[in-house]
Formats: structure tokens, C-alpha cells, sequence
């Protein structure tokens, strides 16, 4: 009889690692083996019922119980895992979540994006500190991951802190200086401190920009595969794309992108 308040499966655990302990040449272990491998079923199920009905902590739980039981037999389960983190965060259990998450990218399952779920949760809780950490992490083994640099950069520049975000993306460029995606995130961090002329160079290094001469114009920074139509030198540049790429990556240069001269020169 069980005992009120007990988790059947957690004493059904038990019972096996005791049986375990007891059978020592062996004899049970293939019954105790299958047996276990089915609870583990059985408990992945019941994860799933229980997400139906909106029980989020007790899904997490489940799905936690049945990876245990599949390590019991020498097996992991890093898909209960992921689902396990999915469930804390649904429950609002934002700090199990994170654990779960980085559990699983540890195990190198649906990385990178763990890193960056992980990362968005210390956010949303106001630790950026850490939403950092996770991200610097991640970076040193995706460094190309665009995903995790931009999300590392969005926090530097939503704190406005553009000096931080400089000696992080320059130290992160000179270290992989063929990444395009860096010297692009510097160029855009050097704009914001009105280094223009940093800017510039950090953006020609990732093959978005050259300098080219205009008339009337002291410098024009000119995206490489882009067509400029320079409606007005004090205002906006439209940029539409050349050679066939797709209407959502068109975007928009502001005046910051070009120094102009005489009165009009930004200070």
C-alpha cells in the first residue's frame, strides 16, 4: 500500500534501485531492465497529459522522473529534458527552467537555442548579468551564431552601454576577424558613440561598405551589393537591394551613415 501523499513513481525508483543493490549476481537484470524502460514511458506519458491540462510543474517533473529512469538503464532522454525546461517556464519556475535549459545544451541538445531561452529568462527576471554570462558562453562555442550576438549586443545597447559593448565586440572581432557579423556589430556600436570613422572601417572589415567618393559629400559609406538613392543629403537614405535579395532584409540607413560637409557635418 502507498502511502498518502507518495509518488508511486518515485517509490517504484526506489524499489528498483534497492532491487538493484540486492541482486547481486545479476539474475533480475534484464526483467529489472525492461521493466524500469517502460516506467520511464509511462512517465513521459503521464509529463504530457499533465502539460495538456495546464499542469506545468507537475509535467516538469514527470518528464525529469522519466530521463532518471532511462539513466537507470544506461540511456538519456535529452528530448524530457528540453521538455522539462519548456514546462518550468510555462509554470513561471523561471530559475529550474534556466538549470534545465543549460542542462540541456550541456548534453549539446537544441544548441544554441537553450543558451538564448536561458539567457531570455535571467532577462525577463532583470539579472542581465547573467543573461550575459550565458551568452558569452554560448558565443565561445557558436562564435558565428548571429542569433547569440545580436541578443548580446541588444543588451549592451538597450543599457546604453556602447563603451562595454565596443571592448566586447572588438576583443570578439580580432579574435575571429574574418566574422562578418562582429565587425558589423562593432561598426553599429562605434555609430552610437559617433566614431565615424571607426565605424566606417569596421564596416568595410565585414565586407558591408566602401568608401567611395560623391560629389558634394566628404564621405559616403556605401553598402557593398546595395543601391543608393540618395533622396536628400541632410535626410535618410532608402536603400533598396540589389541582385535579387528577398524585400525583408531592405533597411534603412540614417543620416548618421554619411558625414556630410559644411553646416550640415554632424558635431
Amino acid at each position: 500500500e502507498i502511502a498518502a501523499g507518495r509518488d508511486p513513481l518515485a517509490i517504484l525508483m526506489e524499489s528498483y534501485t534497492k532491487a538493484d543493490a540486492l541482486d547481486i549476481k545479476g539474475r533480475y537484470e534484464e526483467d529489472r531492465m525492461l521493466r524500469i524502460a517502460q516506467a520511464a514511458g509511462i512517465a513521459a506519458n503521464a509529463a504530457i497529459s499533465h502539460f495538456n491540462v495546464g499542469m506545468y510543474k507537475r509535467a516538469g517533473d514527470l518528464f525529469i522522473q522519466s530521463n532518471d529512469m532511462t539513466e537507470m538503464v544506461g540511456g538519456l532522454d535529452t528530448l524530457a529534458l528540453f521538455n522539462s525546461a519548456l514546462c518550468y517556464e510555462k509554470a513561471n519556475l523561471n530559475a529550474v527552467a534556466i538549470q534545465q535549459y543549460m542542462l540541456t545544451g550541456m548534453y549539446s541538445y537544441q544548441v544554441p537555442d537553450v543558451f538564448l531561452f536561458a539567457a531570455n529568462l535571467y532577462k525577463m527576471d532583470g539579472d542581465t548579468a547573467s543573461a550575459l554570462a550565458v551568452l558569452q558562453g554560448a558565443r565561445g562555442d557558436f562564435p558565428r551564431e548571429q542569433a547569440i550576438i545580436i541578443e548580446e549586443l541588444n543588451i549592451y545597447l538597450m543599457s546604453c552601454q556602447f563603451e562595454k559593448a565596443e571592448a566586447n565586440l572588438t576583443l570578439a572581432a580580432e579574435q575571429d576577424p574574418t566574422n562578418e557579423i562582429l565587425w558589423y556589430s562593432l561598426g553599429t556600436v562605434y555609430d552610437n558613440l559617433d566614431k565615424t570613422e571607426q565605424a566606417a572601417g569596421a564596416y568595410a572589415k565585414g565586407a558591408y561598405v566602401e568608401l567611395v567618393a560623391a560629389a558634394g559629400i566628404t564621405t559616403t559609406y556605401k553598402p557593398i551589393g546595395l543601391v543608393i538613392d540618395n533622396m536628400s543629403a541632410a535626410d535618410e537614405f532608402e536603400i533598396e537591394l540589389a541582385r535579387g535579395a528577398p524585400a525583408a532584409e531592405i533597411v534603412r540607413l540614417q543620416t548618421l551613415m554619411c558625414r556630410l560637409p559644411d553646416d550640415r557635418n554632424r558635431p
